[in-house]
């Protein structure tokens, strides 16, 4: 069972991809849903905002939730943010980065610049 879905597409990806109604179905099954954009291979923009969102996913994770994290492929935005909610946890930067990519069955994130904003996340750089 999943308790609750981030979802990090903008809103037009979204309906391109047939999910613009993706809040009210989870609503509808008593998931809930968090929407925060960040653009295809790339940064988030509000960095305070996507500490907040990596806390509140470290929060539920501790609390036994169930989190599915997604973008458009799942390889760069959503990896990124759930190795950020691991490393908002107290893990090593690398470890995080391995665990999730051991998950995702494949190497993760996307970008070398994806890479970089996680260890300056991990560091507190931003």
């Amino acid at each position: 069972m999943v308790d609750h879905v981030v979802s990090l597409l903008e809103p037009d990806e979204a309906a391109r991809l047939g999910l613009a109604e993706k809040a009210a179905v989870c609503e509808r099954r008593g998931v809930g849903f968090y929407n925060f954009p960040v653009v295809d291979h790339g940064l988030p923009v509000n960095i305070a905002h996507y500490r907040r969102v990596a806390h509140a996913m470290d929060r539920r994770l501790r609390a036994g939730q169930a989190l599915v994290v997604h973008c458009h492929a799942g390889l760069g935005r959503a990896p990124s943010l759930a190795i950020s909610a691991l490393i908002a946890g107290g893990m090593n930067v690398d470890e995080a980065v391995l665990r999730v990519g051991r998950a995702r069955g494949r190497p993760v994130p996307e970008t070398d610049e994806q890479l970089a904003f996680l260890r300056a996340f991990a560091a507190g750089e931003v």
